[in-house]
């Protein structure tokens, strides 16, 4: 056909890579010509050249109409681009834009019009999703209860969601224009702004990061926000804009700052509570100590028997006021967390005996049989804190005596070799506890028996104090019973065997002669600590503060020290302090804190100090005596 656009090799290359497509029709006869590209667009088979009236056909009905008006257009010598929609034999739908042009004679009419078809789905699809991406963002940034902003490098906003009338008061189409520290507190910008500039810094693959500031609402109201801001780079890596959400967090803040005003209150509160404590633990136990001290050498004396009944008794009281001021310490230390166990080698059997002797009168004087069993297989040393562990005991043998009207209250000593556990029970034939009660047995002031309190006394902590000692010491405790046939309380501890110390032989441990200084502002407690290492034939040195201790301790030697802790014009633990790093006569002697203090300073802080133990007053004499044999005995012996 005459005037029909030739096609190359390349052509044809060059339309199949660009998805476009040329054609011609001849305005007299309606004929028309494709290039190859034509086809490939359309779906059809070259073979088969195409009618005028098919290739319409292949539109999409729905732009048939325009489709038809603009070919009139185009035989009329108009001249626009078209874009329409074609249903390709296969049902495939294709997007098409068409320009062309026209050959016109020398009257001006028609005589032919050509053009170009392009294949623009791929392009109306990715604009589509576009739009649908874009609506749906925008939905939810609308419908959200946080502020979304979009602003440039220098902060003026171009976008904000509706919410930020809700947080700040202003509209969209008022902040659109500001910048966004307009509406940050002055005190942030400089702060805020080089944070924003660090993290436009990092480039796109910045990991997010989240910005709190104040902000200043229309009204006046200071909050608290959350930023999380995302740069948006083109394709030169160049900011496009800055997209952030604002969360209000000032209700959040608001909590936080509370819980930490409650924790910083709380805290203070224990401290003071520490204080209060380690302060009445002095003044209690410094009285007690004079009475019970007392009581002890007037019990000694040749007193006729009516007096001798007075003294037990007062003893007595002495001791019952002393479990329960001891019972309150102890359970506040537990309670504040200030207990630490101190593992140590110690003769389990002979602490829970021991303990079995102080009850053993109680028990008998109320008719009950006492008895006790040692396991075959108890080693003679484990290690295990010996207070706590004797406290625990005596705890668990002074309730079973207490609450046991008639039969027996017996103790058993064994031991587990495997798991290296040393098991104590304490059996009674008291009331018994109903299944229902038992988990209030550990309950600090908790009593079963309202009863039982106004009958027995006891401020419902020795269980709890109990449970509190053995946890403290990575054990367990457990109780079987029921209504009216007694009680019986396990206790398992972890308590490795400590192989045995041998006795040199030949060696004496003489108690006499002993050098001890006492020092102690308070006259009645050296009075009856002097009168019981006298009793000992040791040479007391005495003094009433810490400076003559501090005085004394460099000009002569000791054998052993007793210090308290608390004194006027130099305390126990300066003096202490102070022998340790001289090279006076007892920088390295033994030296006990002498303390009434059952709250407040921990072990470490003695061991730190330079005490070798801690006695808590009312000291009884056989700890005196023990002292003694421990430390004068032990150098005798050394020396020897």
């Amino acid at each position: 056909m005459d005037g029909q656009p030739g096609h190359s090799k390349w052509a044809d290359l060059a339309e199949d890579l660009a998805g476009l497509g040329y054609w011609w029709m001849d305005a007299r006869t309606n004929s028309i010509s494709w290039s190859p590209g034509m086809y490939r667009i359309f779906g059809l088979d070259p073979a088969c050249p195409p009618r005028l009236e098919d290739a319409m056909a292949q539109v999409h009905p729905q732009d048939q109409e325009s489709s038809q008006a603009h070919l009139e257009r185009n035989l009329n010598g108009e001249i626009a681009p078209s874009i329409a929609r074609i249903i390709r034999p296969n049902g495939d739908v294709r997007h098409i834009e068409g320009r062309n042009a026209c050959e016109f004679d020398a009257d001006g009419h028609v005589l032919a019009i050509y053009g170009s078809v392009l294949d623009i789905t791929e392009r109306i699809e990715t604009q589509a999703a576009l739009a649908e991406s874009e609506r749906r963002y925008r939905q939810l940034a609308e419908n959200s209860s946080d502020v979304t902003f979009c602003f440039l490098m220098d902060g003026t906003i171009t976008f904000a969601n509706p919410t930020v009338t809700d947080m700040f008061g202003y509209t969209p189409e008022e902040v659109a224009g500001r910048t966004v520290f307009d509406l940050m507190h002055a005190d942030d910008h400089e702060r805020v702004r080089g944070l924003f500039m660090e993290y436009v810094k990092r480039g796109p693959k910045a990991p997010p990061v989240k910005i709190e500031f104040r902000a200043v609402a229309r009204d006046g109201r200071e909050l608290t926000l959350e930023s999380h801001p995302r740069t948006i780079f083109d394709q030169a890596g160049k900011v496009v804009e800055i997209q952030d959400v604002l969360r209000d967090v000032s209700a959040g803040k608001a909590i936080r700052q509370s819980l930490l005003a409650a924790k910083d209150a709380a805290e203070a509160a224990s401290a003071i509570k520490g204080e209060f404590l380690a302060n009445m633990s002095h003044e209690l136990r410094t009285p007690l100590t004079a009475i019970v001290g007392y009581a002890n050498l007037l019990r000694n004396t040749e007193a006729p028997p009516e007096a001798r009944a007075l003294v037990r008794k007062m003893e007595d009281a002495s001791n019952a006021l002393l479990s329960l001021v001891n019972s309150l310490l102890d359970f506040s230390r537990l309670e504040a967390g200030q207990f630490t166990a101190r593992p140590r080698p110690a003769q389990p059997a002979e602490i829970a005996l021991q303990c079995l002797d102080l009850v053993r009168a109680t028990a008998e004087a109320k008719g009950l049989r006492v008895s006790h069993r040692v396991a075959e297989g108890v080693p003679l040393r484990v290690m295990i804190d010996p207070d706590a562990y004797r406290q625990t005991v005596l705890n668990l043998l002074g309730n079973a005596v207490k609450f046991t009207e008639a039969g027996s209250v017996s103790l058993e000593i064994a031991y587990d070799q495997e798991a290296a556990a040393l098991r104590v029970a304490v059996a009674d034939t008291g009331p018994g506890i109903a299944a229902p009660e038992m988990d209030k047995l550990f309950r600090r002031f908790s009593q079963l028996d309202g009863g039982l309190t106004r009958q027995h006394g006891g401020a419902g902590l020795g269980l709890a104090i109990c449970k509190g000692l053995v946890e403290a010491m990575g054990g367990n405790i457990g109780v079987q019973s029921a209504p009216q046939q007694g009680a019986r309380f396990v206790v398992t501890l972890p308590a490795p065997e400590v192989e045995p110390i041998e006795a040199a032989a030949g060696v004496a441990l003489p108690l006499g002669g002993a050098r001890v200084l006492v020092a102690d502002d308070n006259a009645a407690i050296r009075e009856i600590v002097h009168a019981m290492l006298s009793s000992c034939d040791a040479v007391v040195t005495e003094a009433a503060n810490g400076s003559d201790a501090l005085r004394m301790a460099m000009e002569q030697p000791f054998d052993l020290m007793l210090i308290d802790v608390r004194m006027p014009n130099l305390t126990g633990d300066a003096v202490v302090r102070s022998i340790r790093t001289s090279r006076g006569p007892n920088s390295a002697t033994p030296i006990a804190a002498f303390t009434a203090s059952g709250v407040g300073k921990q072990a470490g802080f003695y061991r730190e100090a330079g005490f070798d133990l801690v006695l808590t007053k009312p000291v009884s004499a056989s700890a005196i005596v023990g002292l003694i044999v421990k430390y004068h005995g032990t150098q005798a012996g050394d020396a020897a």
